[in-house]
């Protein structure tokens, strides 16, 4: 696994850091390890998400949404009742 190297962290920010690790009962290396996963995470989603209301935008009203997500059975309302 490959191993990151940050240098010249700021004081108080090395501070925080170490609070945060002992709030989360973690070590330091592992509280910036959680903290980049998160952050990536997060982006990821974000990125799906906008990937999947791109698609939706093409498409017009002849499409199944619940079919384009593989759900056999609808528990959506009709909205025109």
């Amino acid at each position: 696994m490959p191993n990151i190297l940050i240098r010249d962290v700021d004081d108080k920010l090395d501070k925080a850091l170490r609070i945060s690790a002992a709030q989360n009962d973690r070590t330091r290396e592992a509280e910036i390890k959680a903290i980049l996963e998160d952050a990536m995470l997060k982006k990821l989603k974000k990125k799906e998400l906008s990937q999947v209301l791109q698609e939706l935008a093409c498409l017009d009203d002849s499409y199944d949404v619940d079919e384009l997500f593989g759900r056999s059975d609808s528990s959506a309302r009709d909205l025109d009742d």
